[in-house]
């Protein structure tokens, strides 16, 4: 009787053999079969992970954009604004940053390094999909 199962940490299937031993190109045929099923299941090598972005980011700019779209009662009014204002908004709560890393924006009540972290998004979005 044989007896299959994979370790989760390495992928490596872990065959164990009762009775009569398997021969080594028939545990390694067994291998790569079970391997190819594996990886057939959840082809995602190479893919981005997204998962990798801290969670603090993401509500940091979560929080600035809820707070903008009630301002301005359109989610995609910043789609609208010249890059270059977002240049010098990016510079203005990062220096503000600089000289207190607790200080908030005094409109909007948010950390300035939240919204530093916003317009680097928004400048991302905007001119970041030129990668030549």
């Amino acid at each position: 009787v044989t007896t299959i199962s994979e370790n989760v940490e390495d992928y490596t299937p872990v065959i164990k053999q009762v009775g009569n031993p398997m021969p080594p190109d028939k545990v390694e045929a067994l291998k790569a079969r079970i391997m190819a099923k594996h990886d057939a299941a959840k082809a995602d090598i190479g893919k981005p992970r997204p998962t990798l972005v801290p969670v603090s980011l993401i509500h940091a700019v979560t929080a600035v954009r809820e707070y903008g779209t009630a301002k301005y009662h359109d989610s995609e009014n910043w789609r609208t604004v010249e890059p270059q204002r977002y240049r010098d908004a990016a510079f203005r709560h990062w220096l503000a940053y600089l000289d207190d890393p607790r200080g908030v924006d005094r409109e909007s009540g948010l950390p300035h390094l939240w919204h530093l972290a916003c317009n680097v998004a928004f400048l991302i979005e905007m001119e970041g999909n030129d990668r030549g």
